[in-house]
């Protein structure tokens, strides 16, 4: 009899400490999507502001070397705050650039500068762009905090080995 509870207190105590650990790793997990929520929310909004800032520097009448510095800051900025968020994969890395190349590559820093129409294809390439990296980010979010719990695993398994490459 001695012998069951000694068993029983070692089991009540393992099941105390293994209750703690979950409540405190769903916690910490809990804490983390509020903040990675919110930050995302943050950089999208920057997105959607930096587009409306290329459309207005593509529309201009002419060439601004001050709007130019200000697209070229900001892409910079967002693209550190995509990266500390923590959620990024290969997808969004490539939507990025597409995003920023839809922005700069054609009719900016350059003195052939053309003012573009609301139906130019630069203006409607950096809308499609923006809509398709915030999507991509969404997702992402998505995959890794509000899908099934084996999606959720292999997601953060995915972002592990992300995170280890060079």
């Amino acid at each position: 009899m001695d012998l069951l509870a000694k068993y029983t207190s070692l089991f009540t105590l393992m099941t105390v400490v293994l209750g703690w650990i979950v409540v405190n790793w769903q916690n910490n997990n809990r804490e983390e999507r509020k903040e990675v929520r919110s930050s995302l929310s943050e950089a999208i909004e920057e997105i959607t502001s930096l587009e409306d800032e290329a459309v207005k520097y593509h529309s201009a009448d002419s060439r601004s070397a001050e709007g130019e510095r200000e697209i070229t800051k900001r892409i910079t900025r967002l693209s550190s705050r995509i990266r500390h968020l923590g959620i990024e994969s290969d997808e969004s890395r490539r939507l990025f650039i597409r995003f920023k190349q839809s922005m700069t590559l054609d009719n900016f820093e350059t003195n052939r500068f053309s003012q573009q129409g609301t139906d130019s294809e630069i203006l409607e390439m950096i809308s499609m762009r923006s809509e398709e990296l915030q999507d991509a980010l969404e997702t992402q979010f998505s995959r890794l905090f509000r899908g099934p719990f084996l999606h959720r695993l292999a997601a953060s398994i995915r972002q592990f080995l992300m995170r280890c490459k060079p």
